[in-house]
C-alpha cells in the first residue's frame, strides 16, 4: 500500500507542475492503478511479458501529460532488456 501512495503523490505533484495540466478522469486513473499493480509484480515475469502494459498504455494515449506518458513508455520496453535484468 506503501508504494502506491507513493504513486499516487508522485503523480499528483507532476499534475500540479506539469505546464499540461490535465484533470485526469477516473476511468484513467484506474488504467494507471492497473499499471502500478503490473509493475509492482516480479521483474522476471515483467520482463517475459510487458504486453498487458502495453495495452493499457496504448488504451491511454493523448490522455495522460507527456512527461507522464513518456515515463510509462520506458516500462513497455522491459522485455528487450530481458537478458540485463535477469543477470542483475
Amino acid at each position: 500500500m506503501l508504494s502506491f501512495q507513493f504513486g499516487v503523490t508522485a503523480l499528483e505533484e507532476e499534475e500540479a507542475s506539469s505546464t499540461e495540466s490535465v484533470a485526469l478522469s477516473e476511468d484513467v486513473k484506474a488504467k494507471l492503478l492497473d499499471i502500478l499493480q503490473l509493475l509492482n509484480q516480479d521483474i522476471g515475469h515483467l520482463v517475459q511479458d510487458a504486453e498487458p502494459i502495453c495495452v493499457i498504455l496504448k488504451s491511454l494515449k493523448g490522455q495522460l501529460p507527456k512527461l507522464l506518458e513518456e515515463a510509462l513508455i520506458l516500462a513497455t520496453f522491459i522485455e528487450s532488456r530481458q537478458v540485463q535484468v535477469l543477470r542483475a
